[in-house]
């Protein structure tokens, strides 16, 4: 999705008022690739929190490469934003998403450092649920970035929102994974509020 909108960008001169809205497009991008690798990087890190010993070799691994790229996402969206008219007060808003997201990530780290049996087991619980909140805590910057794109260029918010749908697809059916996830690695009965966050996601990922 991100590359779409990268892509969009490269041609958006032919759109109208060209400078201020590819400037806009590729901060729009910037956050997409970004939350693109929260996601990517979730999956090894709840993995690890299930696993009876701490941090798996081959999660370490996976994260050596995964872990990176999101913290290069922290920095790449700010600089991005900076480069706004707007900028200022737009990283305003991400400051507080910014460190949403660096809490969780450092907190699941020390969970999934420790034995199973020492794991905060309502943490390990909740972390699937409060990752797809971190990572929404990006959508209304989104929305905003969208929205002033295709009021600069309609042609390019078109293609937004059809980058936005593929997004919010990926988005729902890994959120689905990641709750089986949960509910296989405890092996236990799924519980009813469990069994309705995944009926809405299947219903999210219908409607898309």
């Amino acid at each position: 999705m991100a590359m779409g909108l990268y892509l969009v960008a490269a041609q958006v001169t032919r759109l109208g008022n060209a400078s201020d809205a590819k400037v806009k497009l590729e901060a729009l991008a910037t956050i997409a690739r970004a939350m693109e690798a929260f996601t990517l990087e979730r999956g090894p890190l709840n993995v690890a929190m299930q696993s009876e010993l701490p941090t798996p070799d081959a999660v370490t691994t996976e994260l050596a490469t995964l872990s990176p790229r999101a913290d290069a996402g922290l920095k790449d969206i700010e600089t991005r934003l900076s480069g706004l008219d707007n900028g200022q007060e737009l990283n305003e808003v991400y400051a507080q998403v910014k460190q949403n997201i660096i809490t969780l990530r450092n907190q699941a780290r020390a969970q999934m450092a420790k034995p199973k049996a020492e794991r905060d087991a309502a943490f390990v619980k909740d972390y699937a649920a409060n990752a797809a909140k971190m990572i929404g805590g990006l959508t209304p910057l989104l929305d905003r970035l969208e929205t002033e794109t295709a009021t600069l260029s309609p042609n390019a918010g078109d293609y937004i929102s059809t980058a936005r749908l593929a997004m919010d697809l990926r988005s729902a059916a890994g959120n689905k994974g990641l709750a089986i996830t949960n509910v296989v690695g405890n092996s236990a009965t799924a519980a009813p509020v469990t069994l309705e966050r995944l009926a809405d996601l299947s219903a999210r990922i219908e409607e898309l």
